[in-house]
Parts: structure tokens; C-alpha cells; sequence
């Protein structure tokens, strides 16, 4: 009949089916065995977890408390984690008005902090030394008073201004609000406005309004008014204003990322000029945390997220 079960008759396949499923039983059994030895093992692990962890706790607990006292020396001594910036970041939270007035003070040659106009110096050549369109359209901004060719008369006069109002002849027209930072040089001949952006956004026509009111300050015949005026846009994100439509006005405006870049002036940039050149302990001090707080504060786009995003704005300019 050969071996072909569908050959035998059912008496002979009665017979040889125990023997085969018997066979199985033989050769299954072992394993079943060693799944059940896996199992057995898996149970008594999980229930030996706890007990393993609270161990492992347990022993960390001393190295834990050490740590922890070694840090108290610390902080006692040396004040490790303060930031007059974070342990006090409810007086500013959001407030761009408060960082305004900061950066106004340090810009004041008459300021507290008693350096001259040796912070006003290190912005302008914060912004003249970068490369690009930012140091060929700022060299003619305000002749006669670069640093190193202005008398320090001419740059101890230069006039501070927050919070600066529009001239009524503009009030008149129904625009309002007020431009955070003016740099007033002495006679009204040159004139540098700074809108601080760190957190909002604009609103409608801003930048085109501020260059113009500046523009109407500047005396009659004076030639080239233009170049007689500059506004420096402080950009929480590093993202160039929207409100600088016309050409002449982009022309005159130049974006100053809150982090530091490579090749871009900066907010940081120029207060780490001005921790570098500053002769007052305290002044530095304070200088440093203010940089570490833009370094921190997880709004100011650093440099890497800026080149990610002109990749992306690119991108979509020119899709595949």
C-alpha cells in the first residue's frame, strides 16, 4: 500500500494516528518545559522589581545627599544659580517696554553706569564690522560721529530717547504709539531709531512710519537726508520687518537678531562688546547676565535656527 495514508483502510489508520500525535506529545514537551522554566523565572524577576528598585534608590540616597550639600556650599558662597534676570523675570515677563529702557540706559553716555558713550560706541560697531548689507548701508548713516573719528563732546551730547512720541503733524494723520529707542545726535542732524521686537509682533505700516517721522526731524537742507537717518530692528525671532515696504526704507533698516550670529549683528553681540570694554566690575556683572538670559530665553532664535529657517524660506521659493 505503500505510505500514502489515504491508501490504508480506517482499521490501520486508527492504529498509526496515536502513535503519531504520541510522537508530538514526545518532541513538544521539552519546550513546553523550557517556556515554562522562562515563565517561571519572568514571575519571580517581577516580583523581585520592587524590592531591586528601592534597593537602587536606597543607595543613591547618600550620594544624592552629598551632592546636594556640596551645592548648598556653593550656592552660598558663590550664588551658582541666581540671575537677577530669571529670579526676577516676573517684572519683565513679556514686557519689551522694561528691556527698552535697559538697553536706553546702557546707550546713555550721561548713564548710571558711568562708561560715556562707550556702549553707544560698541553698537555702532557692532553694526558696522558685520559683513554685508548692514556695514555698507550703515557707513554713511551718521558721519563725523563715528567713534574714532568723533570728538567725545559730540558723542557725550547725543540725546537718549524711550518711549519717543510722534510729532504731532504725524499724530494728526491718526498714527499712534511711540518708537522704543531714539539716538539723537546733537543739532537733530542725524537720527538712529531702535524698535525692540523681542516677544510681539508689528503692527500695520510701523517701520515705514518710524523712518519717516524720524526723517521729518531732520533739519531743512540738510543733503542726503536719507542717510541721516537709521532704524535698528531688535528681532526677538531674527526675522526682518514686514512693515519696510518702500525700497529707501529697507535701505535704512537693518535687523538685529536677539542671539548671536556669525555673520549678522546682533543684540548679544553688542552687549558682549560692551562686557569687554566696560572698566566697572558691577557693570560687567550685570552685562553678563543679561546675555546669559537671551542665551536661555527659548524665544531669541539662535543661529543654527536662523539658518534652518532662510533653508526653509528658500525652499519654499523655490520648490522643486
Amino acid at each position: 500500500m505503500g505510505g500514502n495514508p489515504f491508501d490504508m483502510d480506517s482499521s490501520d489508520l486508527e492504529k498509526r494516528l496515536p502513535a503519531f500525535f504520541g510522537g508530538l506529545d514526545e518532541a513538544v514537551a521539552p519546550v513546553q518545559e523550557r517556556l515554562d522554566q522562562e515563565r517561571r523565572l519572568h514571575e519571580s524577576q517581577a516580583a523581585e522589581l520592587p524590592d531591586r528598585l528601592r534597593s537602587f534608590f536606597a543607595g543613591l540616597a547618600p550620594a544624592i545627599e552629598v551632592a546636594r550639600s556640596a551645592q548648598a556650599e556653593l550656592d552660598r558662597r558663590l550664588a551658582t544659580q541666581f540671575s537677577i534676570f530669571d529670579d526676577f523675570f516676573h517684572f519683565i515677563h513679556k514686557k519689551e517696554n522694561t528691556l527698552s529702557r535697559i538697553f536706553g540706559s546702557l546707550l546713555d553716555p550721561k548713564g548710571s553706569h558711568g562708561q560715556g558713550c562707550r556702549f553707544l560706541d560698541e553698537l555702532l560697531d557692532e553694526v558696522r564690522t558685520s559683513t554685508g548689507r548692514a556695514a555698507s548701508s550703515f557707513d554713511p548713516a551718521v558721519p563725523g560721529v563715528r567713534p574714532e573719528t568723533a570728538s567725545p563732546s559730540a558723542r557725550d551730547d547725543c540725546r537718549i530717547h524711550t518711549e519717543y512720541g510722534f510729532p504731532k503733524k504725524f499724530k494728526k494723520k491718526g498714527r499712534r504709539g511711540s518708537i522704543d529707542i531714539v539716538i539723537e545726535w546733537p543739532g537733530s542732524k542725524y537720527w538712529i531709531g531702535i524698535e525692540n521686537k523681542p516677544w510681539a509682533g508689528e503692527q500695520e505700516q510701523q517701520i515705514q512710519e518710524y523712518f519717516h517721522a524720524l526723517l521729518d526731524k531732520v533739519p531743512r537742507g540738510e543733503p542726503i537726508a536719507d542717510d541721516r537717518v537709521l532704524i535698528l530692528y531688535f528681532s526677538g525671532t531674527g526675522s526682518h520687518p514686514t512693515t519696510a515696504t518702500e525700497d529707501r526704507v529697507k535701505a535704512r533698516c537693518i535687523t538685529m537678531p536677539y542671539r548671536a550670529t556669525s555673520d549678522r549683528p546682533s543684540v548679544e553681540g553688542w552687549l558682549r562688546r560692551c562686557r569687554a570694554t566696560c572698566e566697572a566690575e558691577r557693570i560687567r556683572w550685570f552685562l553678563a547676565e543679561l546675555e546669559d538670559y537671551i542665551q536661555k530665553d527659548p524665544h531669541f532664535r539662535s543661529e543654527s535656527e536662523l539658518e534652518q529657517d532662510e533653508e526653509e524660506s528658500n525652499d519654499d521659493r523655490h520648490p522643486d
